[in-house]
């Protein structure tokens, strides 16, 4: 605080301190809410900050004096201590502690056995060994020279002694037993001991020798074979054996004779066009009358060819004759011989009962109508007709 030449006059100045931190400012009186500036008139304001009673020397506490309270006391508190500091009480009494046990002293150990000593054996005396080569003598050492000191003998080497055995080490405790389990505890309990020498270990089959691996592969190509040869072969037997063909018509045929009047050749002339024009790619035709002595006479006509299926050209065939003579109970009837087909009926041709027989193969396709004869005599002289017409050229 700074006075002015005039005692009336006063001025009060604050020295600001220096410190580290930034200047706060000082507080602003905030914005007072809606309803405080529109409450009551009754409220009780706040109290008064006590600090602004003081005066105003006792609010500046950077310049003030610290005052001694005891300065105005008569009586020195602390004359008697020239340390200046009072007396310390004595600590009240605590529990005694309990009292040290006595050293450790280690039990008394017996001294390591030692073995008793043994006599190192005998010398034995040395043996005499057989002469060897003479090496030529060492030359004599030369005379010592006056005034050489001369060195002392070497001391006998002493013995090596022998260290004291160690004692022996005791044997190690017995393993002990493995642990069981309750389920093994209870059924050793309720089966007897067992009596006698442990049984043998079973003996283990001895395993099987090892299969020899087979080649299979001559029997792959002998299937290979068998499949490209031997289907083709077996399905293509037939044709061989039955094309190529021809027809001959003999004179004498089973019994019967070649008719050559004017009717049977107008006869056979029309057999033969109507074959050829239901087998275009026929290779050949044949047609004849034969009869015998008795008026049984056989109408045989037919074609030679190549034929792929023949059981579909008796099909066809027959169903042209039974359209022409109107054939009633056809039957068919197995000759036996692979590729070849036979088939009968019974017609009428020119107000007579005849019976048409048909057969079929690879190399021909013919029909005989008989007169006078039943359905299985007529079937069974079909194929004499056949054969005694129809030749293989590779006979």
């Amino acid at each position: 605080m700074i006075a002015s030449d005039s005692p009336a006059t006063t001025a009060e100045v604050v020295v600001s301190r220096w410190t580290g931190s930034a200047q706060v400012p000082p507080p602003q009186a905030g914005k007072r809410s809606r309803r405080s500036r529109f409450g009551s008139a009754n409220a009780v304001p706040p109290p008064p900050d006590p600090t602004l009673a003081l005066p105003l020397d006792e609010r500046v506490t950077e310049t003030a004096v610290p005052v001694d309270p005891w300065a105005d006391s008569a009586a020195d508190l602390w004359a008697g201590h020239p340390g200046g500091y009072l007396p310390a009480e004595p600590l009240p009494p605590t529990r005694p502690l309990p009292a040290e046990p006595p050293p450790f002293s280690p039990p008394s150990v017996a001294p390591p056995f030692s073995p008793p000593s043994v006599a190192p054996p005998a010398a034995r005396p040395p043996v005499a060994l057989p002469p060897t080569r003479s090496f030529p003598a060492a030359p004599p050492p030369p005379p010592p020279i006056s005034g050489t000191p001369r060195m002392p003998a070497p001391s006998p080497v002493p013995p090596p002694r022998h260290a004291p055995a160690a004692p022996p080490r005791p044997a190690p405790p017995p393993p002990a037993p493995p642990r069981t389990s309750k389920r093994d505890r209870r059924g050793r309990i309720g089966s007897p001991p067992a009596s006698g020498p442990p049984a043998a270990p079973p003996s283990w089959p001895t395993p099987p020798r090892p299969r020899r691996r087979r080649r299979r592969w001559p029997w792959v190509l002998l299937l290979m074979i068998a499949c490209c040869c031997g289907c083709p072969a077996y399905f293509g037997k037939p044709m061989w054996d039955q094309y190529p063909a021809s027809a001959t018509l003999p004179t004498d045929l089973t019994g019967l004779k070649l008719r050559d009047d004017a009717t049977s050749k107008q006869t056979v002339q029309q057999l033969k066009a109507d074959m050829r024009m239901t087998n275009w790619l026929a290779e050949g035709t044949f047609a004849g009358v034969y009869a015998d002595s008795r008026g049984k006479t056989v109408t045989i006509f037919g074609v030679t060819g190549f034929r792929f299926s023949p059981d579909q050209d008796l099909d066809t065939e027959f169903t042209r004759l039974t359209g022409q003579y109107g054939l009633t109970d056809i039957r068919d009837y197995d000759t036996g011989v692979r590729g070849e087909h036979q088939r009968c009926g019974t017609g009428r041709a020119e107000g007579a009962t005849v019976v048409a027989c048909t057969w079929a193969d690879h190399g021909s396709i013919g029909t005989a109508l008989f007169t006078k004869l039943s359905l299985e005599d007529s079937a069974e002289r079909l194929p004499d007709l056949r054969d005694g017409i129809v030749s293989r050229n590779w006979n």
